[in-house]
């Protein structure tokens, strides 16, 4: 094949037009032999001009050496001198028939991607091909959109932030699609690609962008002047609609907006801050932006220090389990409570619930804290009663989370099990939401649970999109009813058809409830008189701590 390669070279194609071919595709093509001695069929003038001279490179080692030295950038020298050697190319080729390397070499637009391949030349006793070519577009665009990738996109809007005149203003905008996922689904995957090419366009042409990149899926990224971020624009661009064939999908363009007023700060930041405005958005917001603030930046710290302590703020034992009583409607007696999180953090203080379960259901953490409170509960549960005094049963709360934990859900069945005669003082409580999105696997585990007389409670009921299929597919002992149904006691009508209307129902299928959030004696009359079973809210108890708990009972 040699010999074929260099006819071909020299006998058949002119050296212009060999040229020409060489320049548009490879960098260098090279033969090296057993001994690592070279024959260049072609060798980039930029890289000579660069300062390597071929002319004393006879040998692998030599050029290797060379290249390394005036091209390749600093942080990879090393793992180069230690790979581009005929030893560790020829391994390879013999376990995966090509050895593959990508580098970056210095060049006067900034560092450029090249990509190394060698391959054994049949027939040639051991000879290989080594082959040079640069890969530096492929990477910096996206195959799609023919606009800029990540990589390229960081590269050359930092070069282009030096250029741009200091008398106006810009901003770099991260762009996200709620329901993406729904344009692929209703019409299939190829209306997906048509709708990013529509949103590219849409950008184009609303914003005007200095530089635009597809950074993945339906995620853009552009500088664009502020003068054109006006709340008309902004609404043209980010309340979109997809049309094809007598179907139509209106989606929100969801953008966060990073005001450039430092250009020294990394292009890489810029784009994790405005990615940072754009969380903050919530879904079907009339305004469907954010732009990035310092109490944005605040937060996202607070919740970086959040996720970072919680393992050893559980061992340290600055989580505390605090008891809300639950009341009978009738006799006013504490017949139940609900056990809650509080934590005292270190630095920060009492962190309220709000702030910080949310953010470890996000992150996946939550069920490392909801196994500490289960056990703790358990414990002081069983503790209570073995020493004979007063106790009531507990609930404790289960994050739809932790139904894909299979070693949690075995671990509380074990000691459920164990705890024997006991069992009866624990309850769980499962929101509506987490409910419908189960597995058969986690119902099972819930109905195992009722089978040894634990009572599990639908949580949060009338909060969302309440379904009747909800408490037909499963025999929930309790049904809690939401404080938002609660609050409006006394103000709407409505309101108070819908509650007399579940309590109702949930007698009619074997069901308690109890109403939370109650604060006043309108309501807690209202509720008694509608034959609610049980109260919990301000208006009897707040949560307590463990001591005021054991104080009350």
């Amino acid at each position: 094949m040699e010999n074929d390669l260099i006819k071909t070279r020299e006998d058949i194609i002119s050296d212009d037009l060999w040229q020409t071919l060489m320049q548009n595709g490879f960098q260098s093509v090279i033969i090296i032999d057993r001994d690592e001695n070279l024959r260049y069929l072609y060798f980039a003038e930029k890289f000579v001009k660069a300062g390597v001279d071929i002319k004393n490179c006879a040998n692998l080692d030599e050029l290797a050496r060379a290249i390394s030295g005036k091209l390749v950038v600093s942080d990879e020298r090393g793992t180069f001198d230690r790979e581009i050697n005929y030893k560790t190319m020829a391994d390879e080729i013999l376990d995966h028939n090509e050895f593959a390397r990508t580098v970056h070499f210095k060049a006067r637009e900034g560092r450029r991607a090249f990509s190394i391949r060698v391959r054994n030349i049949p027939g040639s006793d051991g000879k290989l091909l080594f082959v040079i070519f640069d890969i530096s577009a492929a990477l910096d665009h996206d195959w799609m959109t023919d606009e800029y990738a990540r990589s390229g996109f960081i590269v050359k809007a930092g070069e282009l932030l030096k250029k741009l005149s200091l008398e106006e203003h810009y901003s770099l905008v991260y762009t996200n699609v709620h329901g993406f996922k729904a344009i692929n689904e209703i019409f299939g995957e190829q209306s997906g690609d048509m709708a990013i090419f529509q949103m590219r366009d849409a950008i184009k042409e609303t914003l005007r962008p200095v530089i635009l990149a597809r950074l993945e899926s339906d995620h853009f990224a552009f500088i664009c002047p502020d003068a054109v971020l006006s709340d008309e624009n902004l609404n043209i661009l980010c309340h979109r609609e997809f049309v094809k064939d007598s179907k139509k999908y209106r989606f929100d363009m969801c953008l966060g907006i990073y005001p450039i007023i430092d250009r020294t700060v990394p292009v890489r930041i810029m784009i994790d801050r405005a990615r940072l405005a754009e969380k903050t958005v919530k879904e079907s917001s009339v305004r469907p932006w954010a732009t990035f603030s310092n109490e944005i930046q605040i937060t996202y710290m607070r919740e970086r220090t959040f996720i970072a302590d919680l393992s050893d703020s559980i061992k340290n034992g600055e989580f505390k389990v605090f008891y809300q009583p639950v009341v009978d409607a009738r006799s006013r007696e504490v017949v139940s409570a609900e056990a809650l999180i509080r934590w005292q953090h270190h630095d920060i203080g009492m962190v309220s619930p709000g702030m910080f379960v949310p953010l470890f259901e996000r992150s996946g953490q939550i069920s490392s804290l909801d196994r500490f409170m289960i056990w703790h509960v358990m414990d002081f549960c069983m503790k209570r009663a073995e020493e004979g005094l007063p106790m009531v049963p507990c609930a404790m709360n289960l994050s739809r989370i932790d139904f894909y934990d299979t070693t949690l859900l075995s671990d509380i069945m074990s000691a459920v099990e164990n705890a024997g005669k006991y069992r009866s003082l624990f309850r769980f409580e499962v929101t509506e939401s987490a409910y419908a999105v189960m597995e058969k696997e986690a119902v099972a585990f819930l109905n195992k649970l009722r089978s040894m007389d634990v009572k599990i409670f639908l949580d949060d009921y009338g909060s969302g999109m309440s379904s009747l299929s909800t408490l037909e597919s499963f025999d929930f002992d309790v049904v809690k009813l939401d404080m938002g149904f609660i609050r409006k006691i006394g103000i709407s009508g409505k309101a108070e058809s819908i509650i007399r209307s579940t309590i109702e129902l949930a007698h009619s299928i074997g069901a308690k409830v109890v109403a939370e959030g109650v604060e006043d004696e309108r309501q807690y009359l209202f509720l008694k008189g509608s034959g609610c079973d049980m109260i919990q809210g301000y208006y009897f108890y707040k949560p307590l701590t463990e001591d005021d708990f054991m104080g009350i009972l």
